[in-house]
């Protein structure tokens, strides 16, 4: 029990005893308009309490959804290859290209080249040749 309680009031019977003037409305306007805005801030540090509960209990759901989908991502990214084995195949792959074209390049020189020269080329013999036979 709270009350207010003058001199010429028995406080025992209070358990919780606030000394004022009981008799004067000045007193008891007073005493009722403190507890009015204590009541308020009270209402509104619960409200924010709960809103910041909220806040923490959202990010806490967002933490467990972001850690379910790196589970769920965890296994393709482990069919993947690794990057060594992927940077050899492009390689070996260029590397193929590369020579490919240059097979290209070569054999149409050739095809342009006219043939008497080479035959010119094919027929003359060296020195030691003649020698040697």
């Amino acid at each position: 029990m709270v009350a207010l309680v003058d001199t010429n009031s028995d406080p025992s019977l209070v358990d919780y005893v606030i000394p004022a003037n009981d008799d004067a409305p000045k007193s008891i306007a007073l005493l009722l308009e403190y507890l009015q805005q204590a009541a308020e801030k009270g209402a509104q540090e619960k409200v924010k309490a709960a809103q910041k509960d909220a806040t923490v209990q959202a990010a806490k759901k967002e933490e467990k959804v972001a850690e379910k989908k790196a589970e769920t991502k965890a296994p393709v990214a482990k069919k993947a290859e690794p990057k060594k084995e992927a940077d050899a195949k492009i390689a070996k792959k260029e590397t193929g290209r590369a020579v490919k074209a240059k097979s290209e390049t070569a054999t149409k020189k050739e095809d342009i080249t006219p043939d008497a020269p080479k035959a010119a080329v094919k027929k003359t013999t060296t020195a030691k040749e003649t020698k040697s036979e």
